[in-house]
């Protein structure tokens, strides 16, 4: 097979690796900084904290999927995904397989989608975390109360 072929779903696979690894890491960061409490409330902190671990998780196995398919180019692609039933019958099996689900997006699509997960990345790793001052919340006509230590 072509390497064409092949292309699309290794660009998706590390995408996807990126956005979830990227989004862990920012949490791990702003709990190492102090500044989780900026985003979250300090009812659902253990539960962000935690979540970190599963996006590390999902992170981590998309990334041994992007690996398998860029050393096995000689397995058809579509052994890789990941909906359980085996894309490789003829047509009398079709009855066994009657769910749909799209395994070529638009391009357009894929990347909106992934440049808003890429841009909401690139702010919280970029952009300077501080609460809200007096001014715009008064402004805002809204209270905000900083969860940071020390304020």
């Amino acid at each position: 097979m072509k390497l064409g072929s092949y292309a699309a779903p290794l660009i998706h696979c590390m995408l996807r690796a990126i956005v979830l690894l990227g989004f862990a890491l920012l949490i791990v960061q702003l709990k190492r900084t102090g500044e989780l409490g900026l985003f979250v409330t300090p009812r659902i902190e253990q539960a962000v904290k935690l979540s970190a671990l599963g996006l590390i998780a999902a992170g981590v196995h998309q990334t041994f999927m992007f690996l398998r398919m860029l050393t096995n180019r000689s397995q058809p692609i579509d052994n890789h995904c990941e909906c359980g039933h085996d894309h490789h019958h003829d047509h009398h099996d079709q009855h066994h397989h009657d769910h749909d689900h799209d395994h070529t997006p638009s391009p357009a699509r894929s990347v909106l989608l992934y440049g808003l997960f890429l841009l909401l990345l690139a702010i919280g790793f970029l952009m300077p975390h501080k609460p809200l001052d007096s001014d715009l919340n008064g402004k805002l006509g809204t209270t905000v109360h900083s969860h940071v230590k020390g304020e």
